[in-house]
């Protein structure tokens, strides 16, 4: 197998797609995306940048591929808020980290009459053996599929056929101690990694920070790593009582960065389709207060502690399955036009999850436990140790971002900014069609939400997430996904 690479510098800096076509792989990639000889990457891992060795790393933020004799084979990161996307076209195999640049680069389009796209795109929130593994799309008006992997190694053969292959689950943690120094140890790893001389970018940390568990504990470790810079939201609104920069200066972070989080509403840029095309519907859309930060940096933030690491959490598996309707897939589009690595803290080592539950209960940290129904030990142990008292952080729980997912048109309109709410208005009316009956149903069936955001009912806490919304909502995912073709198509025409 021979790879040939061709860049493309109007493409995302890290965005990649490959065409494997016999025994050769043509790569056509953005300009931070990193080719040797045998390999090609964007992101980092817990080992040494030059050796390449990617694909069975214990903690990976990132993708890419190598070659090994006739065969390529093509990695996802070792945690699961983004992953690979394939398509095949007879004896040709097309393999992207974007999803739309995959479409872009072969003719697919969206299906605008699917209402099913939020709930399959998020479907990796049911774990690695469950998801939705094919994304529904149009081929000359034809319906045919896109495969998505996640946590996985994919072998591709000169012969036109592919593998994939699951990635090794990790090793049990044995205490808090040996939790913490493998850790450490991972992330440091990832840092050298990240700033390596070969490569043709070196990468910095910062840090997300709020008073929660979560941020605070990426914080810390980030600081440990040698960041300087910390994000975090205005006390304002939601994050009136959130706001963590008290915590960062006693942390000794020397550049404090304090935003609104609704900065993203004065954009001119569709910045709302970025994130809308993941499937997730609204929570990432805040975090463009920081991209400006972000650029050029391996990020941490506290995706998934809520699972993770809470003591009393009922369900501890080694699939990744998790409750919630997202999937924390927000940033997996964003990242590589913005040109950062993310790094979600909570998930490394999270195919040992019933380890790390077993020990936040074990008798060793009931120190730092506070028997309630919000309770990380772990986290909280690692920031009190850092010198931060326990009053100033993991008090409340605080009810942080939005959704757009059972939003009526008004509403969604209303929180976009007002060239992207014009321009879903204009996508309605020209694709909108009449779903009376499958949308009456719908709103029966979640009545309780909207009877609680017109004050007549409390808020439910039932599970919809499987539920389709055949209203207004429908077409988020369709006419974000033709926003990132579009952009797609000008950078690959434009080269």
């Amino acid at each position: 197998m021979k790879l040939i690479n061709k860049l493309n510098k109007k493409l995302p800096p890290l965005a990649w797609v490959a065409t494997i076509n016999g025994e050769i792989t043509e790569l056509v990639h953005g300009e931070h995306i990193d080719v040797k000889e045998n390999f090609f990457v964007e992101g980092a891992w817990s080992g040494e940048f030059n050796k390449g060795l990617f694909a069975n790393a214990e903690w990976f933020c990132g993708t890419g591929g190598g070659i090994e004799n006739k065969e390529i084979l093509f990695s996802t990161p070792t945690h699961v808020t983004y992953g690979l996307y394939i398509f095949k076209k007879e004896n040709v195999i097309f393999v992207s980290n974007s999803l739309y640049l995959l479409m872009a680069f072969t003719g697919l389009k969206m299906d605008s009459e699917y209402a099913g796209y939020e709930i399959d795109l998020n479907s990796i929130r049911k774990g690695v053996d469950k998801y939705t593994k094919k994304i529904r799309v149009l081929e000359n008006g034809k319906v045919v599929y896109v495969k998505v992997i996640y946590y996985a190694n994919l072998r591709v053969g000169s012969d036109g056929q592919y593998n994939v292959e699951n990635k090794e689950i990790s090793t049990p943690f044995k205490n808090f101690k040996d939790y913490y120094q493998k850790l450490m140890q991972a992330m440091i790893m990832l840092k050298d990694n990240g700033a390596d001389k070969n490569r043709n970018k070196q990468y910095g940390v910062v840090s997300t920070i709020s008073r929660g568990y979560d941020a605070p504990c990426c914080a810390v470790i980030a600081k440990k790593m040698g960041a300087t810079t910390a994000c975090t939201f205005s006390p304002k609104g939601k994050h009136k009582e959130d706001c963590g920069d008290k915590i960062a200066k006693k942390l000794g972070y020397e550049n404090i960065i304090v935003r609104d989080s609704d900065i993203y509403i004065k954009n001119e840029n569709y910045l709302e389709a970025e994130v809308v095309c993941t499937g997730e519907l609204g929570s990432e859309i805040s975090m463009a207060s920081f991209y400006d930060v972000f650029n050029g940096n391996i990020v941490l933030t506290g995706e998934r502690g809520d699972s993770i690491w809470d003591r009393n959490e009922a369900n501890p598996n080694d699939r990744f399955i998790f409750e919630s309707r997202d999937a924390s897939l927000g940033s997996s589009e964003r990242r590589l036009w913005v040109d950062y690595i993310s790094c979600p803290l909570p998930l490394f080592g999270a195919t040992a999850w019933p380890s790390i539950t077993k020990i936040s209960n074990s008798e060793e940290m009931k120190k730092w436990s506070l028997f309630n129904n919000y309770d990380r030990p772990i986290p909280r142990r690692i920031v009190e140790e850092s010198g931060v008292l326990r009053e100033e952080f993991g008090v409340k729980k605080q009810g942080a971002g939005f959704s757009y997912s059972y939003d009526w048109k008004s509403r969604i309109i209303k929180r976009m900014s007002k060239k992207t709410g014009e321009d879903f208005n204009n996508y309605l009316k020209k694709n909108k069609k009449f779903h009376l009956f499958s949308s009456l149903f719908f709103l029966f069936k979640v009545r309780d939400i909207y009877l609680s955001r017109i004050g007549l009912h409390k808020s439910s806490s039932k599970d919809f997430s499987e539920i389709e919304n055949t209203t207004v909502v429908r077409y988020l995912v369709p006419w974000a996904g033709e926003h990132m073709i579009n952009r797609y198509k000008n950078a690959i025409e434009e080269q």
